[in-house]
């Protein structure tokens, strides 16, 4: 799944970090769950941390 979900981030010009990444992967569905994360992700950020995603993680995850 690591794969897929950085072709999807590099599809839009992203990046994650290596916390952000782990995060993404643990969701129970990863692509999708990163999509709707860069969606409200700043257009102007090239690169997506933990904390960009943490207000997007399910608490049940955590």
């Amino acid at each position: 799944m690591r794969p897929e979900v950085l072709s999807a981030a590099a599809r839009r010009d992203m990046f994650l970090s290596p916390d952000a990444l782990e995060m993404v992967l643990s969701s129970s569905d990863p692509v999708p769950f990163l999509n709707n994360v860069l969606d409200t992700v700043s257009k102007s950020s090239a690169f997506v941390t933990k904390a960009d995603i943490e207000p997007s993680f399910p608490a049940t995850k955590q």
